[in-house]
């Protein structure tokens, strides 16, 4: 992620179809994240920013709500490589059709723990202060001394865990002025898909900062989980790796919402195919009859 203090991008989103629904994937190829996070962040706009991956995006198609939620992120950066390489290789497809959905727009990949440690170095770098909502307060403790000791000029000034239970109105409002109060320019959200969604959406034009949810990063940028080699990760195996590590946790994830991605993916390109062959039929028909 570049860094440019003085650019003031127009950042228009664009948008692609995942799985039928309609999400901001990527910005003009002369803009990064680092920009468009730094363009929100002087204007003390309130954003939020969504990692998508196979379990959200089942999720969302699911359910009309959550759905919506995500619809409303101001940007949704791809979480793992199945998300990647189906909006890249859809892309690829329709250029060979003879459409350009994102035309010179770069398709952003960066999974929640990359958009964190991103995201600090350019707070440090520029002293943005920020702060960290969510998990267990052992799990911050340790990240928070393991980002003290990485980049020696960074400001926290926001740090809370949450109770394991639903919180009172009282309570929320609380949570709200405190984090207001401290300042904070980015706050990092790690309550899990999809409570962290509907968290930052709820908290929208309440909290003044980008949010951005993270999911489990915190434990692994703290070193309380494994970080899976980059070579795991390329060839899309993260979520094998992690099944591995986890397997109670994540056994019922990965046999219901994995699957049912894939057949929702089947029926998908079967039903555009169906649809593009009777389209070129009908403009043969229509070809021969004149």
């Amino acid at each position: 992620m570049n860094i440019h203090e003085s650019t003031e991008p127009d950042t228009e989103k664009k948008t692609d179809s995942i799985l039928g629904i309609e999400c901001a994937v990527s910005y003009d190829y002369s803009l990064d994240l680092g920009t468009v996070v730094i363009s929100w962040i002087k204007k003390s706009e309130s954003r939020y920013i969504c990692c998508a991956n196979v379990h959200m995006l089942v999720i969302a198609k699911e359910s009309r709500e959550f759905r919506d939620v995500i619809t409303s992120a101001d940007l949704i950066t791809l979480d793992g490589r199945p998300i990647f390489w189906l909006v890249f290789l859809k892309n690829i497809f329709y250029y060979f059709l003879g459409y350009s959905p994102l035309n010179k727009h770069r398709i952003l990949q960066f999974c929640g723990r990359d958009v964190m440690e991103e995201t600090i170095k350019l707070a440090s770098d520029m002293s943005f202060p920020i702060g960290f909502y969510g998990n267990r307060k052992e799990v911050l403790d340790s990240l928070i001394s393991k980002i003290k000791a990485d980049y020696s000029k960074v400001r926290i000034n926001y740090i809370f865990s949450p109770p394991f239970r639903p919180l009172s109105p009282q309570e929320d409002m609380e949570i709200i002025s405190a984090i207001n109060r401290s300042n904070i320019r980015i706050l990092f959200v790690s309550l899990g898909c999809p409570k962290q969604e509907y968290w930052m959406h709820d908290k929208k034009n309440k909290v003044q900062a980008v949010m951005i949810g993270v999911g489990g990063a915190f434990e692994v940028v703290s070193n309380f989980k494994p970080r899976p080699p980059k070579v795991v990760q390329n060839l899309g195996f993260e979520w094998l790796f992690r099944l591995l590590l986890e397997p109670n946790r994540l056994i019922f994830r990965n046999l219901y919402y994995s699957p049912k991605f894939v057949l929702i993916l089947l029926t998908r390109f079967i039903l555009k195919s169906i649809k593009y062959s009777r389209s070129r039929l009908h403009i043969i028909k229509f070809s021969v009859s004149r």
